[in-house]
């Protein structure tokens, strides 16, 4: 997490929800690529976030996981679900949770609707991908459908045990509807 967190501070948002001034008072975080930008665009930021030496480390079967199956599933989904340039009009979010003990309380929507407002406003889309069913319901409340889906296997398990990843978007207020 650290690595993506780097990233998006290059060309990305970090918006985090505190409930005080301390760095220990943070009890949420989402990190948004605004419209035309995408994580690692470029090998000086995915060597300055940290992102060259974290896949280095990898053990080679995770490694060969990561790059040929996640990323490829990942990439592949939004090429075939989304139009050529959907980056340019869109935010893309890659990291969002609240601490357990904080959840339920509004702070995740909170962190949503900062990002959210500001689609709104200028018509943007809205995307991400999700894996766990429990992240799908939350965003579904948040206004996201599932917009494609596909499975892919778990490393650890030599692919027996398989993933669904959903591509979701939240389109309500775009203006390339």
């Amino acid at each position: 997490m650290r690595v993506n967190l780097r990233g998006a501070l290059h060309n990305g948002r970090i918006d985090v929800y505190a409930l005080g001034p301390n760095v220990s008072d943070i009890v949420g975080v989402a990190t948004w690529y605004p419209p035309g930008q995408k994580s690692f665009p470029s090998e000086e930021i995915r060597e300055k976030s940290g992102w060259n030496t974290f896949i280095k480390d990898f053990e080679p079967a995770h490694k060969d996981w990561w790059l040929n199956t996640y990323s490829t599933s990942s990439k592949n989904i939004s090429r075939d679900a989304l139009p050529p340039d959907f980056t340019l009009n869109a935010w893309s979010l890659q990291i969002f949770g609240v601490l357990k003990a904080h959840q339920g309380k509004g702070y995740g929507r909170a962190l949503y609707e900062l990002v959210h407002n500001e689609a709104k406003a200028t018509g943007s889309l809205m995307v991400l991908k999700a894996v766990a069913d429990v992240d799908v319901n939350i965003y579904t409340k948040l206004g996201f459908r599932v917009l494609a889906s596909c499975e892919f296997g778990d490393w650890r398990t030599c692919h027996r045990e398989v993933y669904k990843m959903r591509l979701m978007v939240n389109d309500k207020h775009s203006r390339t509807e």
